[in-house]
């Protein structure tokens, strides 16, 4: 013991700063390898990295480059994120809301009793970025520690009205032509990336379209298009009840005179809802 006092008597500034550094190092090498980790199941949202822009889907083709395995390594090859699933549903002609299902390795903080990654909180509503095999997916988080989507499903009966001009009081007709109510049939359906239904024609009727004309005195009378028809559609749709409102994809509410954007396989359509009955 008196030795071992003898030599630390000895030590230099020099030494006492190496042994600092050594202590330093030896501390973040504990605490870098050693620290609290958890897999946590994320739904990741692929949109815009600012929540402001949350509502934006990306284009078709990019959504089509994600599959199930697709990782994140870090520097040791080690896996930190991996794709577990990818769930997706048209929006527009060529664009797609879609959904990531990833497992991520993230480090736990007692203190907070939070979790991160890459040194970001993982949350509902804080943004991830992750690459993904040489992809970069950028998005909102909507889910934590959960492998399904956890909201159900109902199915409402919809009436909705196919109009060629939405606002009619600038318009001398409503109708629309003939070939866009041809492309229609009863028992088409729209699907998603899993093959469950989210919308189905369950009835359509095509009638003359009526056409407003007017005289040299201004009066006002109704006659039939000859080349213009108006079509009623009966829909069944899915709709996601969130506090006691029910919303058609993810940010449509189901409301009268709401537009439903309906992507069928050979045409896109945006009638007019017009009645609601829950089924």
């Amino acid at each position: 013991m008196k030795l071992f006092l003898k030599k630390i008597r000895k030590l230099k500034i020099f030494d006492w700063f190496l042994i600092l550094i050594f202590l330093i190092l030896a501390i973040g090498f504990f605490a870098f390898f050693f620290r609290q980790s958890k897999q946590l199941t994320v739904r990741l949202k692929i949109t815009e990295k600012n929540v402001l822009y949350a509502y934006s889907t990306p284009p078709s083709w990019f959504v089509y480059l994600f599959k199930s395995g697709m990782s994140e390594k870090d520097g040791f090859g080690r896996i930190n994120a991996e794709v577990l699933d990818v769930y997706f549903y048209d929006t527009a002609p060529a664009h797609k809301a879609a959904y990531l299902t990833l497992s991520l390795k993230t480090t736990y903080n007692g203190r907070s009793q939070e979790y991160k990654y890459k040194g970001n909180p993982v949350v509902v509503g804080e943004s991830l970025r992750v690459n993904l095999d040489g992809i970069l997916a950028e998005g909102l988080i909507v889910g934590v520690d959960q492998t399904k989507d956890q909201l159900g499903y109902d199915w409402f009966k919809v009436e909705a009205r196919l109009m060629e001009n939405q606002n009619i009081s600038f318009t001398e007709t409503t109708g629309i032509d003939l070939f866009i109510a041809d492309a229609l049939n009863l028992g088409d359906k729209i699907f998603d990336s899993n093959g469950d239904a989210i919308a189905e024609i369950l009835d359509k009727k095509v009638l003359p379209a009526e056409k407003n004309t007017f005289d040299d005195r201004g009066n006002v009378y109704q006659k039939f298009d000859p080349r213009k028809k108006d079509v009623f559609l009966t829909l069944k749709v899915r709709v996601r009840k969130i506090n006691n409102e029910y919303y058609f994809f993810d940010d449509i509410q189901l409301k009268i005179n709401q537009i439903l954007p309906l992507n069928f396989t050979n045409i896109s359509i945006y009638p007019v809802v017009t009645q609601i009955e829950e089924i």
